[in-house]
């Protein structure tokens, strides 16, 4: 394989690390006044342990931008449900009719993926407002923490 292509591959890889990373913050937020709690499991399953929380030292800012973020992803991940739903009532109704057209259900679905793809950009804006107000210390806190996890998850995977 080519250099650049693997060059090309690790930098998804990273980029895949880093938003997986950004989008396990789910309980990033311990004030008072935060939409979520430190160490309580998110409905997504996204977490990030106290030990990292407590490294972070979230100021204000953060998370009030964290909650942001948070917030975006929630009301995306119903949209979304949302969305799949009526696609699964559409092909349901055609599958009932007479006068099933795949082209029908194509293009909702077509036109769902749209809606989910600019969805997902503007919650990925979000978390990329919340990464850019971290100090340098706190993002290489959040790349060890995904490390370790990436670590992990290539241990169960590679059994």
């Amino acid at each position: 394989m080519p250099m650049i292509l693997i060059m090309k591959n690790l930098f998804r890889m990273l980029v895949l690390l880093a938003a997986m990373v950004v989008f396990s913050g789910a309980s990033l937020a311990q004030s008072a006044g935060s939409s979520t709690k430190a160490g309580m499991e998110d409905p997504l399953n996204m977490t990030l342990p106290a030990k990292v929380l407590d490294q972070l030292g979230l100021t204000p800012d953060q998370k009030s931008r964290l909650d942001n973020a948070l917030s975006a992803r929630k009301d995306a991940a119903t949209a979304n449900r949302t969305t799949r739903e009526s696609n699964y009532k559409l092909l349901t109704d055609q599958l009932a009719s007479d006068k099933f057209d795949p082209r029908v259900v194509i293009q909702q679905r077509q036109q769902a993926r749209g809606a989910m793809d600019a969805r997902i950009d503007a919650v990925q804006q979000k978390w990329l407002a919340f990464w850019d107000g971290l100090s340098q210390t706190q993002r290489n806190t959040l790349i060890q923490y995904m490390r370790e996890q990436h670590a992990a998850r290539a241990k169960k995977y590679n059994k």
